[in-house]
């Protein structure tokens, strides 16, 4: 049987089901892992195709746009984790409308940066400035979808920032920057087959719910067994998972597991013989 019949079946054939049965267990964990790596490879391909040209885009004109925003007359101090500036202050850099600050300009935040090393540090300050990142004195406030976060600068190591150590960090940057076409996939790809890999801890729970199924339905599965039968009732799950993350729809918590015991529940039938335990 090739093995996109197997997925197919995996997902519906009562039929190879029974014969999973009397599978051997080495069988099935390499089906899993077959499936673990398809399943990462069109995921990988996918998220490549559809990012990729944004990720070009955005190298395209990364060091102009760090530096442009950079404002020429700015020179930025941090000396025995205080910081100091030789602008008047509060300093605003606005937040630029454009497809990069895309999520922030939907949340209507006016700055990107507000400096003001004269007042104390204070949440309402930070609320009424309106910005994503507030510098003052001694720490650093950011905001990520909602969340604020304090990054006290006591004990980091001094430094001073202008435009022109912008240009020369922005030089040395953009070599590496410029690879991320080629890095992305493999990270995805990565990432998606240990995703997938980790289900097998997962499934180490399912296949006790496997195994209820099996002594309702009369069966006489032992745990090995029900395991084995989970490693391809897993398939389904897998799929639509993936599916889900492709048109960003959020699968609720137990939905997957769920759907993984309807598919054994409708494969497993009860007219099929008792085996010996495995």
């Amino acid at each position: 049987m090739n093995f996109l019949k197997k997925v197919k079946s995996s997902v519906y054939d009562p039929l190879y089901y029974s014969e999973i049965l009397n599978m051997n267990f080495g069988g099935s964990l390499k089906y899993f892992f077959k499936l673990s790596l398809l399943l990462a490879l069109v995921g990988a391909v996918y998220l490549s195709f559809v990012s990729i040209p944004k990720v070009n885009s955005f190298i395209s004109t990364f060091g102009d746009r760090v530096v442009d925003a950079y404002p020429a007359e700015l020179e930025v101090r941090l000396k025995n984790g205080l910081v100091s500036t030789n602008v008047v202050e509060p300093y605003i850099i606005p937040l630029p409308k454009d497809e990069f600050n895309a999520d922030y300009n939907k949340s209507n935040y006016e700055n990107l940066i507000v400096i003001d090393t004269k007042s104390d540090l204070s949440l309402d300050k930070f609320n009424a400035y309106n910005t994503v990142v507030l510098l003052t004195k001694n720490a650093v406030l950011t905001r990520d979808k909602g969340k604020i976060t304090i990054t006290e600068l006591k004990g980091t190591s001094d430094l001073t920032i202008n435009r022109d150590k912008l240009v020369y960090w922005v030089g040395k940057v953009t070599p590496f920057v410029k690879k991320l076409p080629y890095i992305i996939p493999v990270i995805v790809f990565t990432g998606l087959f240990l995703y997938f890999a980790f289900s097998l801890f997962y499934l180490l729970f399912v296949a006790l719910l496997v195994f209820i199924i099996g002594k309702i339905r009369k069966l006489g599965l032992s745990y090995k067994k029900s395991y084995q039968i989970s490693l391809h009732a897993i398939t389904l799950p897998l799929i639509l998972s993936m599916v889900s993350w492709f048109i960003n729809i959020k699968m609720f918590l137990f939905v997957p597991t769920i759907i993984l015991l309807v598919v054994v529940w409708v494969n497993l039938k009860a007219k099929d013989p008792v085996l010996p335990l495995a």
